[in-house]
């Protein structure tokens, strides 16, 4: 299971960090709160957990907040290109993420420099 979630994520997964045990968000990010973190954020997660991940990094932390989402999926040996999400879509997915609070957004596996210049206009 890759990505970020937890028990009130969109389908009820949670996070799972090692195959043999599952670990839930909330807790690996009450071990970070002892850092000195300049951001928090999620990457190489699904665009359709972006927003839920946001919500639970968002009260936890009063830093600037990341995402760098990715898109098919991993079918063992490699990575699906066949299902990745459209560069306008992102940008449509991506202005929603900014308004719950992201401010550093990237990208990850499955997506292309057509999608980070299709998102780019909404640098400051």
């Amino acid at each position: 299971m890759g990505g970020i979630f937890d028990s009130r994520g969109r389908n009820g997964e949670i996070l799972s960090i090692m195959s043999e045990r599952d670990v839930l968000l909330e807790d690996i990010l009450d071990l970070a709160l002892d850092y000195d973190f300049d951001a928090v954020g999620v990457m190489h997660t699904n665009v359709d957990e972006i927003s839920d991940s946001l919500a639970i990094l968002k009260p936890k932390f009063d830093l600037p907040l990341m995402v760098y989402p990715d898109s098919g999926g991993w079918a063992s040996p490699n990575w699906g290109f066949d299902k990745i999400i459209k560069p306008e879509e992102l940008l449509r997915r991506t202005e929603a993420w900014v308004k719950e609070g992201a401010q550093i957004i990237g990208g990850c596996c499955g997506l292309s420099p057509q999608h980070i210049s299709a998102v780019s206009i909404l640098k400051k």
